[in-house]
């Protein structure tokens, strides 16, 4: 399949609203910013590298040839500097990235096996996306919130705790958010909507051997009655606020919806040089 090269891609053309919103709240916590940068400075993203060297095979020209050339063309197309690459023997579908300075990315041996080669791209072009949007380095406090609340805690006889609880829910919600800049940038890796739209109907059903059975149409409808529910039963926002506050992903439906209302809107014609489509959808709601 042919795929533009997007040689003067940004962050700008695909970050999504809500991320950007999310993010400007996050930095108005006095002192966060300096938080994170002494969280690495004590050698978190060595840590993890290092972890990734000693228990995954690292992806190359030698080392799942296939899958490195994919993955090159991936970040020829988003305009990236290739990261390091890594596959990891876990059956659970997952991917994820780490690393400021020196970033790399990590997908599972569950993946591999539950997505087919372009769907395996979205997903690529999804994690290149945090590399491109500068999240990593928060990413990497929010997985840890839970630990460094409890260390806290312990030290100041629950006092910091508290403090941070205040801080940890708006680092869920942007983490969230920011899921959503991902799946943009995976789209435009791919630059098919029906790949992209179904790699997270197969993520969310979590079958192969079954995918064929699967109906993106349903699925799409499945998020719609997902958003719609609190119109009219009021008590359904607070069960999304409590389903949602300490999850990093936002539902998969809803991720599928923003993912649409952006194609639908003509955001994405757009960020790979096209015109804007005359159809236009509002986003959905910000519980995510």
């Amino acid at each position: 399949m042919h795929r533009q090269t997007l040689s003067n891609l940004t962050e700008d053309d695909f970050i999504h609203p809500l991320d950007a919103e999310a993010m400007d709240v996050l930095k108005s916590f006095p002192g966060f910013d300096k938080m994170v940068a002494q969280l690495m400075e004590h050698g978190l993203e060595k840590i993890l590298a290092l972890e990734q060297t000693g228990m995954s095979v690292k992806v190359g020209p030698r080392q799942l040839p296939e899958l490195w050339e994919r993955y090159l063309r991936v970040c020829e197309v988003l305009n990236v500097e290739p990261p390091g690459l890594y596959v990891k023997n876990d059956p659970t579908p997952n991917a994820y990235t780490f690393g400021e300075a020196a970033p790399f990315i990590v997908i599972t041996s569950g993946l591999l096996e539950l997505m087919d080669p372009m769907e395996v791209d979205f997903v690529i072009g999804h994690e290149l996306g945090h590399v491109k949007c500068h999240h990593v380095l928060y990413r990497v406090v929010a997985e840890n919130m839970k630990l460094m609340l409890s260390i806290v805690g312990e030290v100041t006889m629950n006092i910091g705790q508290v403090v941070g609880m205040g801080l940890a829910i708006p680092l869920y919600d942007w983490y969230r958010k920011a899921e959503l800049s991902g799946d943009r940038c995976g789209l435009l890796a791919v630059q098919d909507p029906e790949v992209a739209l179904g790699s997270m109907m197969k993520m969310a059903a979590g079958t192969r051997k079954m995918a064929e059975q699967l109906d993106l149409t349903a699925f799409m409808a499945q998020a719609r009655e997902y958003d719609e529910v609190s119109e009219v039963d009021d008590s359904a926002k607070l069960y999304k606020f409590l389903l949602t506050a300490w999850r990093t992903h936002p539902m998969t439906v809803m991720r599928a919806k923003h993912l649409d209302a952006w194609i639908r809107s003509g955001g994405y014609q757009v960020a790979v040089g096209g015109k804007p489509l005359p159809v236009v959808m509002d986003e959905p709601q910000k519980t995510l």
